[in-house]
């Protein structure tokens, strides 16, 4: 009898301890639910880390290297908010010519350039064949295809004008490259400062003349922003030197060939102590005649920009001298135009600066194997010209 109860109790008391277990079970999934939710927290901040990347943010389009103006100009910067839109972008560019070697690499430089971004979907680009008549058609033209913003080199200071003002009145912005214009109301110009191009020459010609003498002055075509500026910032110099007298302005429009002819003219003519050349193509053609003639090429100074033909001279016969004229202002206004249309500030005047290199110095730009027709430049080898 014992026994069956000590056996009964012995039953109750494991059956107790079964069902107590069996109460307590709920228990450890209480505990893995803090676990879980602990473990689910940082997915929840990664999604919302992942959300945050996805905001569009406004794209801010930098300037390479060697478009930068000088780190101490005196910049005025245009605020061109008003003309932000949405890309993609279609940009009209009018080129007054590609007549010559420094033109085409300019207008190569630009194509270039807007390769380089898949905002711009075209690039429609005019040639003028140095007809302001033509120029004024061209950029008439691109208003009516409804282009975004205008690029122009203009032909001659006036070319193209009442069809900037008109861009102006329908709110297209316009910038001015390379060339000076008379249309006041662009918004930036890239170029460099054809004032100081001409100062470069005029200062070093004075000095190699110690101030007196006749020279002639062999200049770009007339009425063009170049020869005029060039002239007026070499006579800043020259009009103080009352010993030297311009004897006669040559519109050799840029060429070499005519720059011989007149030269060789004016060495028939009578004395002629230096020759204020706008031009390396002009120079090389002085340099041509002075050497034809018998005469040592360094009896008489002429001044020069970057044409390799000249710059193989100055390096050959150890006199001469070049202020650079960059021929990647083309690939500025490319820049200048995508800022503006992204709503960036840019320069009013962005001037790419000159540089001056005399005989001592020329085998820092000279290209003794490319041909005379070369200029500096900063096309990638593997870029085809012409397409």
């Amino acid at each position: 009898m014992k026994r069956n109860l000590v056996t009964f109790m012995v039953l109750v008391m494991i059956t107790a301890l079964v069902l107590g277990g069996c109460a307590q079970a709920p228990e450890p999934e209480a505990t893995e639910a803090p676990e879980a939710a602990e473990a689910a927290a940082p997915v929840v901040e990664e999604e919302a880390a992942a959300s945050d990347e996805t905001v569009e943010t406004d794209i801010v389009f930098e300037i390479p290297e060697f478009y930068v103006w000088p780190a101490g100009d005196d910049v005025t910067m245009v605020d061109t908010s008003s003309f932000k839109i949405a890309p993609p972008y279609s940009i009209g560019f009018s080129n007054c010519s590609a007549s010559n070697a420094w033109a085409t690499l300019y207008i190569e430089t630009a194509k270039w350039e807007a390769s380089k971004y898949p905002e711009i979907e075209e690039l429609n680009i005019t040639d003028a064949g140095d007809s302001p008549e033509k120029q004024l058609s061209d950029i008439e033209d691109l208003i009516a295809k409804g282009v975004d913003i205008l690029i122009i080199r203009p032909c001659t200071a006036d070319a193209g004008v009442p069809a900037m003002e008109k861009a102006q009145e329908m709110g297209i912005p316009v910038l001015i490259s390379n060339r000076g214009s008379n249309f006041d109301g662009f918004v930036s110009q890239q170029a460099t400062n054809m004032i100081d191009l001409g100062f470069n020459q005029g200062t070093w010609l004075s000095e190699q003349l110690n101030g007196e003498g006749n020279i002639v002055s062999m200049e770009g075509t007339s009425g063009s922003a170049p020869q005029r500026e060039r002239y007026e910032g070499a006579m800043t110099v020259l009009a103080g030197n009352p010993g030297i007298t311009v004897v006669g302005r040559v519109q050799a429009n840029w060429s070499r060939d005519k720059a011989k002819s007149a030269m060789e003219n004016y060495l028939q003519a009578g004395d002629l102590a230096g020759v204020l050349a706008q031009a390396g193509a002009m120079s090389a053609g002085v340099v041509e005649a002075i050497t034809e003639a018998g005469l040592d090429p360094c009896s008489i100074p002429v001044t020069g920009d970057d044409y390799n033909g000249y710059m193989k001279m100055v390096k050959e016969n150890g006199c001469g001298m070049i202020t650079t004229n960059p021929t990647w202002c083309g690939g500025a206004s490319i820049v200048a135009a995508v800022m503006t249309l992204n709503g960036q500030e840019v320069p009013q005047n962005w001037w790419l600066p000159t540089k001056v290199y005399t005989a001592e110095t020329i085998d820092e730009v000279v290209y003794m194997d490319k041909s005379d027709e070369f200029y500096p430049n900063i096309l990638p080898d593997d870029w085809e010209i012409g397409n």
